[in-house]
């Protein structure tokens, strides 16, 4: 069993068995990574409640637009997401949510292999149709 990480309030560091501790300048960029996704999340809340907060479809894997074919995992979640909303026969799907799947799949040339699934097809035809 091995012992648990020492913590040093005093000077911010963490170390444990096996990892190099950071420098300050390391530590120091790591502290204002998390003020600013702090800063970033208090001003998604704000919006949240003013009521306009409008968040773009980004792929945060990446940090480019979400797009069909570009990375696979975003296909497979596409293809899942689609396979759920069949199971409830699209009974929750907002017209946005619609628009943005559609969107997704609107270039019908590029190869996916979420396209060969014979129940991401048929829920992909049933979206289009209703």
């Amino acid at each position: 069993m091995r012992p648990a990480p020492a913590i040093h309030a005093q000077n911010w560091t963490l170390q444990s068995d096996g990892v190099q501790q950071p420098d300050r300048a390391d530590g120091g960029l790591y502290f204002k990574s998390i003020n600013s996704s702090v800063d970033q999340y208090r001003s998604y809340l704000q919006q949240v409640r003013g009521g306009s907060l409008e968040l773009t479809n980004t792929d945060f894997d990446t940090g480019k637009e979400t797009k069909a074919a570009e990375y696979s995992l975003t296909d497979e979640t596409y293809a899942k997401l689609l396979g759920q909303l069949t199971e409830r026969r699209f009974d929750l799907t907002s017209a946005d949510l619609r628009s943005n799947i559609l969107n997704f799949y609107s270039d019908l040339s590029l190869q996916l292999e979420t396209k060969q699934n014979p129940v991401s097809g048929k829920a992909f035809c049933r979206l289009w149709t209703s």
